[in-house]
């Protein structure tokens, strides 16, 4: 799996991408409830939201004020978020990640560095987001851009 990068201001990748529900995350403080735990560290949902990087995560915001797009530190992690979309392949083409990019950096959301990295092209550097691909399942080495 691999990570697009999308215009912020832009409207989304692809007609494809508009249909599908984006996956949310918020810091765990006990049990999820209907969210889906992850290693007790973090609670992910799948929601119907369409639109730019902005919007989904303003849709974010309104199922919880603490929650906001998935951040992704490890494989396992990729793998865990993977798993929970794989599903909704045939509906969509994508999902939003929460990045931010600040003096010509990428980094999370909660302002951490990015460290751990699974993306490919297309890499533009007018492009100020990072997507999830559900489609990609092998990247040959020269397939992939570093940050």
């Amino acid at each position: 799996m691999a990570g697009k990068s999308s215009d912020r201001d832009s409207e989304p990748m692809s007609r494809e991408s508009q249909v599908f529900a984006e996956i949310n995350q918020a810091t765990a403080n006990g049990p999820c409830g209907d969210w889906t735990s992850y290693h007790d560290q973090k609670c992910f949902k799948i929601i119907a939201a369409v639109g730019t990087q902005q919007e989904a995560m303003a849709a974010c915001k309104q199922l919880d004020s603490h929650s906001t797009l998935p951040t992704i530190k490890s494989l396992d992690e990729n793998t865990f978020i993977y798993n929970m979309v794989k599903p909704y392949a045939s509906q969509a083409t994508s999902i939003w990640l929460g990045t931010l990019y600040l003096s010509n950096t990428f980094q999370w959301v909660d302002h951490t560095a990015i460290s751990y990295k699974n993306y490919a092209y297309p890499a533009n550097i007018h492009n100020q987001c990072m997507q999830m691909s559900l489609h990609i399942t092998t990247l040959t080495h020269q397939s992939y851009h570093s940050l």
